[in-house]
């Protein structure tokens, strides 16, 4: 039997894809249509420098980049479809012991305003890849995943250097959507 691939397989795209569904998750319905999906994709793609474009989409990107892209994704956003969208890494100088100690601190954020949130999972030593959190259980964090990852275990989850199936705390990129059309949320 041929093998099928699938996005991820042989791109490192996910961060890209990570963009889109954590505004997707953000903003629901609203001013998220598939067309606003598919120009702000070639905008991304478009936004990465040419000169390392093919290493960044063949082989994924750092949380800089990744950050830079999101940057991007806000200034289109505004001039696009009229939305402020924050872009933070609020965890980037900060370390954590256990998972829980993670998502407890997002869960906070999540109380004050709603985000969409980037998380980097480390699968091994020399594989990672990006992935938007939508949502904490009990015994699973739920996912929104270009790479159809519906949801891990929490025990399989670490934040620890070295280990697998590492979530990266200090590469957590969070989008806030602060106003509509100049309307500040409250």
């Amino acid at each position: 039997m041929l093998r099928r691939f699938e996005q991820g397989h042989l791109d490192g795209l996910c961060g890209i894809y990570s963009i889109i569904n954590a505004l997707i998750h953000l903003l629901q319905t609203r001013s998220f249509t598939d067309e606003v999906a598919r120009v702000l994709f070639r905008h991304l793609v478009d936004s990465v420098p040419k000169s390392n474009r093919a290493d960044i989409l063949l082989d994924g990107m750092d949380v800089f980049q990744l950050e830079k892209l999101c940057r991007h994704a806000s200034k289109f956003m505004l001039q696009e479809c009229g939305l402020t969208i924050e872009v933070r890494r609020p965890f980037k100088d900060r370390r954590f012991r256990t998972v829980t100690d993670f998502l407890y601190e997002v869960s906070k954020i999540w109380a004050e305003h709603y985000s969409g949130v980037i998380i980097g999972i480390e699968w091994s030593q020399q594989e990672g890849h990006w992935s938007v959190l939508r949502g904490i259980e009990r015994n699973r964090i739920l996912l929104a995943d270009s790479d159809k990852i519906k949801s891990l275990s929490r025990r399989s989850l670490s934040v620890a250097s070295g280990e697998r199936n590492r979530i990266c705390p200090h590469e957590t990129i969070m989008f806030h959507l602060r106003a509509i059309d100049g309307e500040a949320i409250t």
